[in-house]
Formats: structure tokens, sequence, C-alpha cells
């Protein structure tokens, strides 16, 4: 990082010292604390050939200073925060299979129809040779 030509202790003094205070406070303690295990769910859509969406929600309980006293007065002690992300995805590769079967698909439909016609004439034939 770039401090403008000074150590990163020079630019530090050179901001307030209550920000400091209120800086260290803030990300060096917390007065919340995590009660279980994060819960994760992801959920995958299709979109269309290809695209996706996923949605990302993440569940954590947490436990607060003076919860057990907040009980006592209808407050609950843990809180849940919840954290959903959401993001689009396409899949080249599965793109390129779903167009390589649609072709696959429709050149067997092709033949088959042709073989189908083959055996409908052979069959009219036979039907004005016996009547």
């Amino acid at each position: 990082m770039d401090y403008g030509g000074k150590s990163k202790i020079e630019s530090m003094r050179q901001i307030p010292e209550p920000l400091i205070f209120l800086n260290n406070r803030l990300t060096n303690v917390s007065l919340a604390k995590s009660k279980g295990e994060v819960d994760i769910k992801v959920e995958r859509a299709n979109d269309d050939i290809g695209r996706h969406h996923i949605e990302i929600t993440m569940h954590k309980n947490y436990g607060f200073l003076f919860g057990e006293l907040m009980r006592f007065i209808g407050v609950s002690e843990t809180k849940q925060l919840d954290a959903t992300v959401a993001c689009n995805d396409f899949d080249a590769l599965d793109y390129v299979h779903s167009v390589k079967l649609a072709k696959y698909a429709s050149e067997k439909v092709k033949s088959f129809a042709t073989v189908l016609e083959t055996v409908d004439k052979v069959v009219k034939g036979l039907n004005k040779f016996f009547s």
C-alpha cells in the first residue's frame, strides 16, 4: 500500500487518535459472541441452455452481551444474522453439449423418417399388388 512516501506508522500518526481508537474497537472487539456453526444453503437453477443462477444463503446465530439479562424483559438473547448472495453462471461446455445432442437427435429423427417412408412405400406397393 502506498503511504505517500511515508511509513505506515508515520501515516497513522496523521489520523486523529479517536478515529484510531474507534477503528481498533470496531475491528478487534465484538459484543456479539458466536453461537453454533454457520448454516450454508446453496441453490442452483437452470435458466437456459448453459445458463444458471446460483443463490448462496448463510445463517449464523450470535449471542449478545447481557443477553441473559435481556431475556428477563422479553428480548431474545440470540439473534440470527442472514446473508444471501446471488450470481449468474454461463457454462459453455453445457451449451456445446446441448447443441451437439440436438443435432444428433435431429439427424436420428431424419434417418428414422426416411426408413418410415421406405416402409410406407413397400406397404402401399404390397397393398396395390394384393388388392
